[in-house]
């Protein structure tokens, strides 16, 4: 698990290769990180609730942002902390599938990626643009303080 978490800071660190619009792993992975930094490691990690709910709501982000359900439920069967914990790959596989149906069949979460996807049309952002912090407020808002990032 601390490797997938240490793999969310790099990715949040490293500058956006050039010309680069979003790519559903790294996307993740920066969101967990914005994550832990906003809210810190143990509000979002303690628990398996925690962890699958951190999964959920970015689940939900990057949909709105623009990723099919099949390339979020990859990415979170990918870099997941929780998939991590997973033994086998088909089971890693089903628990990525398992966040993206849960966060679809919320009407809430419907309703904000039908409403964030309409927003980006109408705003002229283009369709390949998917990087979360670059689209209306999506990500979470990075608010690091040396208590909460540790």
């Amino acid at each position: 698990m601390a490797q997938k978490y240490n793999a969310a800071e790099r990715a949040f660190h490293q500058d956006d290769p050039r010309g680069y619009k979003g790519e559903a792993v790294r996307e993740y992975q920066k969101e967990v990180h914005r994550k832990i930094d906003t809210f810190g490691k143990d509000n979002i990690s303690k628990t398996v609730g925690q962890r699958q709910y951190t999964d959920y709501e970015t689940a939900t982000r990057m949909m709105a942002a623009g990723y099919s359900p099949k390339e979020t439920a990859k990415a979170i069967s990918k870099a997941s902390p929780e998939a991590a914990r997973l033994t086998s790959g088909r089971e890693k596989v089903l628990y990525g599938r398992q966040i993206v149906a849960n966060s679809l069949g919320t009407e809430s979460h419907r309703k904000l990626i039908s409403e964030m996807q309409r927003w980006k049309a109408e705003s002229k952002i283009p369709a390949t643009e998917r990087r979360l912090d670059k689209i209306g407020g999506l990500a979470t808002q990075y608010n690091r303080t040396p208590e909460r990032s540790r």
